[in-house]
């Protein structure tokens, strides 16, 4: 995909996600497995990435255009700008990567920042303080979600048309390291609930002791969830 229209240096969106226990996961797995779950997760980016073509599909959700970066066991979503539309589209895919990775046993955790930066694809440029911010607050999340941060937020409170947002993100006093703290995380709609919390229980299969605290407390946000759409 071209990226001609795209100004190396933006304000912009950055959502930053890390795959959970990789290191352990190739260890343990012979190298084609490996690579077998990873192209699950890339299959998942092109179908994000193909939204970007498509203009029936822009117009009808009001969204812009983003791109992905992978490397090792991390992945990057930008945004083309600033917009209202830059809003829904990073906001989209990262709801959209979130439970496609989950539903494919694949247990990640990221966060959402706004601000100034390079995003030089054809130097393979990428910095600003918005991808730093993000990779530290994510790193303090210890369940498996989206986690949003003031500058997004603030973005985020300017919207006018809330008609798609809303539907992905939830106030909840997150697990944080540094204990529960108020945020705004990514979480599924009323009709996908059901099936994402049977996705993360099944995480329960792959690991023992100390990480199951992650899927404990991913579980208690999604109930608070359910408690809040029946109360609706």
């Amino acid at each position: 995909m071209e990226n001609n229209d795209w100004k190396p240096t933006a304000n912009r969106f950055v959502a930053f996600f890390d795959i959970m226990g990789f290191k352990d996961y190739v260890a343990r797995n012979e190298h084609n497995i490996v690579v077998e779950k990873l192209m699950k997760m890339k299959t998942a980016l092109n179908d994000l990435e193909n939204m970007n073509k498509d203009s029936s599909v822009k117009s009808l959700l009001n969204t812009s255009e983003t791109r992905a970066i992978t490397f090792s066991d991390s992945i990057v979503f930008f945004s083309k700008g600033d917009t209202e539309q830059d809003v829904n589209k990073i906001l989209l895919d990262s709801a959209v990567f979130l439970f496609a990775c989950i539903g494919d046993g694949i247990a990640v955790k990221g966060a959402i920042s706004f601000g100034e930066i390079t995003v030089d694809f054809k130097n393979s440029l990428f910095f600003g303080q918005p991808i730093i911010d993000a990779y530290l607050l994510h790193d303090q999340l210890l369940l498996y979600s989206a986690i949003i941060d003031h500058t997004f937020e603030v973005k985020l409170n300017s919207i006018t048309d809330k008609k798609l947002t809303s539907h992905f993100y939830s106030k909840y006093k997150a697990n944080l390291k540094s204990g529960r703290v108020e945020h705004l995380l990514i979480g599924p709609t009323p009709a996908a609930l059901n099936e994402h919390i049977l996705n993360v229980s099944k995480l329960y299969e792959n690991i023992s002791g100390a990480p199951r605290i992650y899927i404990d407390n991913t579980l208690d946000f999604l109930n608070s969830l359910k408690a809040e759409y029946k109360s609706v």
